[in-house]
Formats: C-alpha cells, sequence, structure tokens
C-alpha cells in the first residue's frame, strides 16, 4: 500500500511515518511538507492512502496562513485524479470545518496513533 503523508510540521511527520512505517510493514510511506510537493508526487506515485494537514505552505519558502486551508488544494487534486483504483484521503488537523472532500478525519491535538493506523488497515482490508 502506498501512504502519502503531507505535514509541514517535521516532527510529527516523523512519528507519522516512523509508526506507519512499523506497523504497516510492506507499505511504501513517503512525505510531503508543501502543497506542491504533494500535487506532484500524487500526480506520479498511485497513492491509496492521503493523510493531509489542513494548514500546510504551498512551496517550500511560505510560511503558512492560518486563514488559508490550503489542504484543500491536496484533496480535491488527489480526489479528482482518474486512478484504477480509490484513494482514501484522512485529514489531521484541530480545525477541520474549512476542509472538504476527506473521507476520515483525526485532531492533532491528543492524536490517536493508534485509531489512526487501525483507520488505514480497514481501508487495506476493504480494497484488498
Amino acid at each position: 500500500m502506498n501512504i502519502l503523508i503531507v505535514e509541514d510540521d517535521e516532527a510529527f511527520s516523523k512519528k507519522l511515518e516512523r509508526t506507519v512505517s512499523e506497523c504497516l510493514k510492506y507499505s511504501f510511506v513517503n512525505c510531503a511538507a508543501t502543497v506542491d510537493d504533494a500535487v506532484s508526487q500524487i500526480s506520479v506515485i498511485p497513492y491509496d492512502v492521503i493523510s493531509v494537514d489542513a494548514n500546510i505552505p504551498l512551496a517550500a519558502q511560505d510560511i503558512v496562513d492560518p486563514e488559508k486551508y490550503y489542504g484543500n488544494i491536496v484533496i480535491q487534486h488527489a480526489k479528482n485524479l482518474k486512478k484504477a483504483h480509490r484513494n482514501y484521503v484522512i485529514a489531521c488537523s484541530d480545525d477541520i470545518s474549512h476542509l472538504s472532500g476527506y473521507d476520515k478525519s483525526f485532531p492533532k491535538t491528543n492524536f490517536n496513533i493508534i485509531k489512526y493506523i487501525e483507520c488505514i488497515k480497514q481501508f487495506e482490508q476493504k480494497n484488498k
């Protein structure tokens, strides 16, 4: 299973990447810290699961604007791609009220990694 973690908080991103890799041993896990990087990767690699932060910068040198929910760009790009299989989008953010099109959400405050992994495993089981 191919998994993309779209997150600009490097510590959180690395924690997710490490945990997902350990728990889902046969998965390919990659990270993107900006919208540009995420869209570029999604266009090339057929990701099964895409985990998206609501507030991410557009490009590498940009500062996150808390009033802009650029995670929507990533979600819409993922959902609009014509692929042979469906992708599953997880929103990881404390404020998801401005996001749309995701399949499941998890708050970053008091993040429950066990439920997050279970969610991915359930998607994998349904799509074998």
